[in-house]
């Protein structure tokens, strides 16, 4: 169709330059023709959307499957329409199921897409219904352009700015990025949600359940929570194509340069998707490589995707009720390092250590993080002044680290170097002695 369009354009700009000033009235029936033909084919466009075709297969599959003849009878009585689903309060609007017919009908299991049947969303393993598409519709899980009435446009793969592309299709349990708009409970350590494997599978693993032992929020901040060594992901899959590759250097991805292979692929092999690029100023990543397989770099790209705000009515969010909770008042106790009586006796450099969460990245006899080097015998390998810069300016001192400058008071930063010159590694336990 846009072929057509395109050579009727052609004929009309060749038909101006040649016939303007030999043949006006043979260049207005040029245009005149052309007008009409432009009609014909947005009425024809119209007339015949891909929807209707889909329509039509679906009914033609409905009458296969039905045994039922009194169903089957009824079938006459399909409408061929425009099917809208709305929902004021959600601020949802789609009409994916104009193509997407068989979502809620257990005949199509099996079928072709779009009339496949969506257990996954509609009913539980438990048999429980959750989902009532009449009522949520498609795109709050799905994303997408749901007013479309085409493929392309609905999915709005193609549409650079579009700021909710339809999730990666053929990825294995990419809604589930979705859950958390209503179910922000999987957030939380030891939650648990049928249907949303996957995304607590990576969220256990970006909270420390990790090789490494390290969570995500020891270096990036996460919904106000975390570091600001790296870059902040609180607002990651809100980010459309157009915006990622913007912002991000897609000249190392292999295969598809899109957001999805360039996240999975960060995952796999940080530095070699972001190396350091001196020309831009940019430094190699810190991230470290937690040598994990394909798999469960996708469950960490879905649980990437899930990073943006929610606009769910708050009726429409899943709220359990939870057990009242004993929170520790220290920094000490969120850490599990010291129990409240030990960290009184603690001095005041260590408390600070403590506060300033210095052990996320650094280690002190065996205890603490390993993205930044061990501290136990700082105090015989640095000088006092050396350390005392390294707090006002790390990098004059140190070029490539990512410690960042906290702005302690000369007091504190005394009160650290005291604390740092005392660490000394555990004395070993007196060997027996033989009798």
């Amino acid at each position: 169709m846009g072929t057509i369009v395109a050579v009727i354009a052609i004929a009309n700009i060749l038909g101006v330059i040649v016939l303007w000033t030999r043949d006006k009235s043979v260049l207005y029936a040029l245009l005149s023709l052309s007008i009409l033909a432009l009609f014909v084919i947005t009425t024809y466009r119209d007339l015949t959307p891909e929807w209707k075709d889909y329509q039509r297969e679906y009914l033609k599959l409905m009458i296969e499957k039905e045994t039922d003849p009194v169903r089957r009878r009824d079938l006459g009585k399909f409408d061929i329409k425009i099917r809208q689903i709305w929902n004021r309060e959600l601020g949802v609007a789609d009409r994916c199921t104009s193509c997407h017919l068989g979502v809620d009908n257990p005949l199509m299991k099996g079928a072709p897409q779009p009339f496949r049947f969506h257990p996954e969303a509609h009913v539980l393993e438990s048999g429980t219904i959750i989902h009532d598409f009449n009522k949520i519709g498609c795109v709050i899980c799905h994303r997408g352009q749901g007013l479309a009435t085409t493929k392309t446009d609905a999915h709005a793969h193609h549409i650079p700015h579009w700021e909710t592309p339809m999730l990666p299709v053929g990825k294995m349990g990419m809604t589930q990025a979705a859950c958390v708009q209503c179910h922000e409970e999987l957030r939380k350590k030891g939650a648990d949600l049928e249907g949303a494997e996957m995304a607590l599978d990576a969220i256990g693993f970006a909270n420390g359940d990790n090789p490494l032992k390290l969570e995500c929020v020891s270096c990036h901040t996460i919904n106000g929570v975390g570091e600001v060594v790296a870059p902040e992901l609180s607002n990651f899959g809100e980010s459309s194509e157009h915006e990622f590759e913007g912002t991000h250097n897609m000249k190392y991805v292999v295969g598809e340069k899109d957001k999805y292979e360039w996240t999975l692929q960060h995952f796999l092999d940080p530095k070699k998707i972001s190396p350091a690029d001196p020309a831009h100023g940019v430094e190699e990543t810190i991230m470290p490589n937690f040598e994990m397989d394909k798999e469960a770099a996708h469950k960490m790209v879905v649980w990437m995707y899930s990073m943006k705000e929610s606009n769910v009515p708050v009726k429409y969010r899943y709220r359990p009720k939870e057990e009242d909770k004993k929170r520790g008042k220290l920094q000490s106790e969120i850490a599990g390092m010291y129990t409240p009586e030990e960290y009184a006796a603690l001095s005041d450099g260590e408390k600070i250590f403590l506060k300033y969460n210095c052990w996320v990245c650094h280690s002190v006899r065996g205890k603490g993080g390993k993205l930044a080097p061990d501290l136990t015998n700082v105090g015989s390998r640095r000088k006092e002044d050396w350390m005392l810069k390294h707090f006002t300016e790390p990098r004059s001192v140190s070029q490539k680290t990512f410690m960042p400058k906290f702005n302690f008071t000369e007091q504190q930063m005394e009160e650290l170097v005291v604390y740092l010159k005392s660490i000394t590694p555990t004395p070993a336990a007196p060997a027996e002695v033989k009798k």
